[in-house]
């Protein structure tokens, strides 16, 4: 069979051009592939998926990272022991897929956050432990944009959809 395959590509064209044909195709094929923006596997920005809506992969980072924190303080010395059965990654996606279904749903459900219920969260988090004060406008502007990816706007979103998920809850 090989022989055969060998002697009509010296001396045919016709399986020539076939073979021409699949490489082309072949190549075709896996360049769409690795310039698509759309595979799942291996490319994209973002950890997941849930009906439409991108879970970025810095929010996985986070809070895989606060997930990972908690472990540590609250299990001391024995953490490294049992960090491989904590499974943080399964625990960080898992919590942000169902923060995100819960907030789908709110938001099918009608639930907002009004200016005053954001003023008091904000306020609440921005108070100066030292003399139970809020900080001010330009510190609080100051200290989220330098400590929060995506400053201020995200900070707040944050805390809008904290305040969803309590109502939800």
């Amino acid at each position: 069979m090989l022989n055969f395959l060998r002697d009509s590509l010296k001396t045919g064209t016709w399986p020539k051009l076939i073979l021409a044909a699949v490489g082309i195709g072949l190549v075709a094929y896996l360049g769409a592939y690795w310039s698509s923006d759309n595979r799942q596997a291996g490319g994209g920005n973002w950890a997941a998926l849930v009906n439409g809506t991108e879970i970025s992969i810095r929010q996985f980072q986070v809070t895989a990272k606060t997930i990972d924190q908690n472990y540590r303080q609250l299990l001391g010395d024995s953490y490294d022991q049992f960090k491989p059965q904590l499974q943080l990654g399964s625990r960080a996606i898992q919590q942000l897929i169902e923060r995100e279904l819960i907030l789908q749903d709110a938001g099918r459900l009608g639930l907002t956050v009004d200016e005053d219920e954001l003023v008091t969260k904000i306020r609440e988090a921005a108070t100066d432990p030292a003399t139970g004060q809020f900080m001010g406008r330009e510190r609080y502007v100051q200290l989220v944009s330098r400590n929060i990816p995506g400053g201020v706007e995200a900070f707040e979103r944050d805390l809008r959809n904290e305040i969803v998920v309590a109502k939800w809850s």
